[in-house]
């Protein structure tokens, strides 16, 4: 199937290019027959993209032999390794009926009993921790959750903290209110603890038209447009990762910022719109940048329950965890990492750093998604749909 033709504003060209070539390098992997166009991309990003497309495939070929050293796996698009007793689907029914907000340690307790995790815990109470990538798939055959350690090349993860520090510097961001999560500042840090939310539109309660997101239009605008024109080459990357783990929800956020250019999402008060889109190169509709935070156990909210969310973590830590304990496992969280899949589902949180520590949440406004039906699918895909897309496109 010849991948969609979207018209974009230059900031989504960067991000169709990079992912598309993704997908191209994924295919050979499973086709070794087919061939590569010549994208125009530097060799750097050539290089980011075959280091993405490597690590996916190595998490998805090897997703039982990371958990389950010895075993004998079989051939790679095979359901038979389904490494999760339960489905995400009916975790979410179960988290639907403890109600809305984030689960109470009661909760989480009752939940763990219904849906037992995968690991268990060691001897010293702690969860084993894994430093290789990983692909989990629940008992349906549904693939919820990636990590790719270190998968972001120094180079870029340079290029990325610069422009965090040249925002923090901006004096933009700050504590949320009201926030569980703790923020720390470590003397000879030179960026503080604090957060700045990006949404490239959103519909508010009771409105009939989207709005661009209020740190777009504000008085720091300029500010924040600045951030994300010196990380447009990079927010590129990050979705060349979505193009390869959930190609139908790279298309659609494709599709979001097509609708925007063409006008076929009308947007309220379209002031600094294509400035907007000159530089937004990412295929996600939101992201919350995060600085020196330690994050709690919580869960995406805002997220629909069947889209991926991506987390990337930067800064100059050593020995940062990323913590899952609805699958029973840590995982090595370096500079340079990016995990992606059902974090509406999947509670999550982020040990106390030593160091500067970096995170992007990424996400979807569902109530965009929904104004592009000609490629919504509200669902994520199963081993057989993620082999099939790359075996029969």
């Amino acid at each position: 199937m010849a991948p969609i033709l979207f018209d974009l504003h230059q900031g989504g060209q960067h991000s169709e290019l990079f992912g598309r070539y993704c997908q191209s390098l994924l295919e050979t992997r499973f086709d070794e027959h087919r061939k590569v166009p010549k994208p125009k991309l530097s060799l750097d990003l050539r290089s980011e993209a075959h280091q993405i497309v490597n690590m996916a495939y190595y998490a998805f070929t090897n997703r039982g032999a990371i958990i389950f050293p010895g075993t004998d796996l079989p051939p790679a698009y095979s359901q038979a390794t389904a490494q999760l007793n339960w489905s995400f689907k009916d975790l979410s029914n179960a988290l639907d009926a403890q109600g809305p907000g984030q689960l109470t340690p009661e909760q989480r307790h009752d939940l763990h009993k219904a849906f037992e995790p995968l690991g268990k815990p060691l001897s010293t109470g702690r969860l084993p921790c894994l430093t290789e990538p990983s692909c989990f798939v629940d008992a349906e055959g549904v693939i919820g959750f990636w990590s790719f350690p270190g998968v972001i090349q120094r180079k870029r993860q340079d290029i990325m903290l610069n422009a965090v520090h040249n925002l923090s510097d901006g004096r933009v961001l700050t504590p949320a209110p009201n926030d569980p999560n703790r923020y720390f500042d470590v003397f000879g840090n030179a960026l503080r603890g604090g957060t700045a939310k990006f949404e490239l539109c959103t519909l508010p309660d009771g409105a009939r038209r989207p709005v661009l997101s209020p740190n777009l239009v504000g008085p720091d605008s300029a500010v924040y447009i600045k951030f994300l024109e010196e990380m447009q080459e990079s927010f590129a990357v990050l979705g060349g990762i979505l193009a390869v783990t959930h190609p139908w929800l790279f298309d659609a956020g494709l599709s979001i910022l097509s609708s925007l250019e063409r006008g076929k999402i009308d947007i309220s008060q379209p002031e600094n719109l294509l400035d907007v889109l000159s530089f937004w190169s990412s295929p996600f509709s939101k992201f919350e940048l995060v600085t020196n935070r330690e994050t709690v156990l919580q869960r995406i909210l805002t997220s629909p329950t069947w889209a991926y969310d991506l987390v990337w973590t930067g800064g100059t830590l050593t020995l940062g965890r990323f913590e899952c304990p609805a699958l029973g496992y840590r995982f090595h969280n370096t500079p340079g990492t990016v995990f992606v899949g059902h974090l509406r589902l999947i509670e999550h949180g982020i040990a106390l750093g030593k160091s500067e520590q970096v995170q992007i949440f990424a996400s979807f406004e569902e109530s965009i998604l929904k104004r592009v039906p000609q490629y919504y699918m509200p669902k994520a895909p199963t081993l057989d749909m993620w082999t099939g897309y790359w075996l029969h496109k």
